[in-house]
């Protein structure tokens, strides 16, 4: 366990991580900030593209039609991240978690 432990690093308790998996309630929280970081690069490279393209159609005016299509791209990601945003806030007002109960035995049993 000592080998296996110092193989990550000194990070909370020696050991543990190798035992006991991580918890399930995490999973979403990992998922959610996966999506949002592929947004924010989606996001970031639109911008440069956007940028560049400008940059570009200053010395040759012929790319005056590809800074209009990043343009245009831009604008229609910005749309769908504000949709995107407004179904994620009404799914947070409609959609509760169920409580669930245990029964006696089954808390004995773990406990």
């Amino acid at each position: 366990m000592g080998v296996l432990a110092s193989a990550r690093g000194a990070t909370g308790v020696p050991g543990r991580w190798v035992m006991v998996p991580k918890a399930e309630t995490s999973a979403p929280a990992r998922r959610r900030n996966r999506v949002v970081r592929r947004r924010r690069q989606t996001f970031a490279r639109l911008v440069t593209a956007a940028l560049s393209t400008l940059m570009v159609a200053f010395f040759f005016h012929a790319f005056f039609l590809a800074h209009l299509a990043a343009d245009v791209a831009l604008a229609g990601y910005v749309l769908q991240l504000r949709r995107w945003r407004l179904r994620e806030l009404q799914r947070a007002r409609v959609v509760h978690p169920i409580a669930v109960e245990r029964q006696p035995e089954e808390v004995a049993a773990f406990g």
